[in-house]
Parts: C-alpha cells; structure tokens; sequence
C-alpha cells in the first residue's frame, strides 16, 4: 500500500505536464526609436495557448502554426502585444506597447527574436576561451604602448599612468 502511494505521489505531478510542450527561450531584439532592447521571451505551450514570461512579466497567447500572439502584463498592469511569425529558430514582429511619454497613447516597434538552445541536462559543459592568444597578440601589438603604461589588465584594455 506504501508502495502505491509514493508512485502516486511521484506520478501524478508529472500526468499534470503530459500535454505541455517543453519550455522555449526566446531572445528578443527591438528597435526603440533607433536604440536596440534585448529581452527574453520563455513560452510554454498547451494545445494552441501560450503561458510564460517576457523578460520576467508575464504573459498570455495563442500560437496558430508559424503565427504568434502574445498579450504582456507587467508589474504596474500595463499590457503590451505582440504579434509574430516564426520561421524554424527565428522570428519577426510588431510590438504594441505603451507610450511612456504619453499616457493613453500607443507605439509600434519592430522586433526580431532567435530561439536560444536548450540546456543540457546531462553532466556538465565545458566552454574554453581564447583570452590568453587575446593577450598575447595585443601586447606584441602594444608594446610601445606598454612602455608607457603601468599596469597591463587581462581583459583587453589598458590602464595608464602617467610618469613624471
């Protein structure tokens, strides 16, 4: 009896995602009046409707095929729309959101997004990075520069102190 309780208590909470695609990652790049604003988009699907967030707000929709429709709410209940079509890792769309200049009025921009890769959930990854060739290579460049410079910081830019 034991038994069939843990199993139940195991099974039952993941009957409740069976019908529910896995979660997909979204980064999302809109054009605001000519300045570039990064954002992420997490949606999970069940069926046609949409639910997840949108750079931590949450949000509502329906996805019919490649089109996407999105409604935002944010913290101070302002709404925010988005319609897009998606084309295998890639979208393009409009944002409807509000003015922040204008109470009541409107503002369309122009957004495209990528679908970010899962993550794995298997053992740990190792990413190796190229930043001592990065170093060597801008310290031969450099080198009269060094003459000069006090102290060299390994991220690609100097300091410089003047000697007197």
């Amino acid at each position: 009896m034991l038994r069939r309780l843990v199993l139940l208590g195991v099974c039952l909470p993941l009957a409740a995602y069976a019908n529910e695609t896995p979660s997909e990652t979204w980064l999302v790049k809109t054009d605001m009046w000519g300045n570039t604003a990064y954002q992420t988009l997490l949606l999970s699907q069940k069926g046609n409707t949409l639910s997840g967030t949108f750079d931590g707000d949450r949000l509502v929709g329906s996805r019919h095929g490649a089109s996407l429709d999105v409604t935002v709410t944010d913290a101070d209940k302002a709404t925010y729309h988005l319609k897009a079509t998606i084309d295998g890792e890639a979208m393009v769309g409009i944002a409807d959101d509000p003015d922040t200049n204008h109470p009541g009025r409107r503002v369309s921009h122009a957004f495209t997004g990528r679908r970010l890769p899962e993550r794995s959930h298997t053992s740990p990854q190792v990413y190796v990075h190229a930043q001592r060739l990065c170093q060597r290579v801008l310290r031969e460049s450099c080198a009269g520069a060094h003459a000069l410079a006090g102290r060299w910081y390994p991220y690609t830019h100097h300091r410089f102190r003047w000697r007197g």
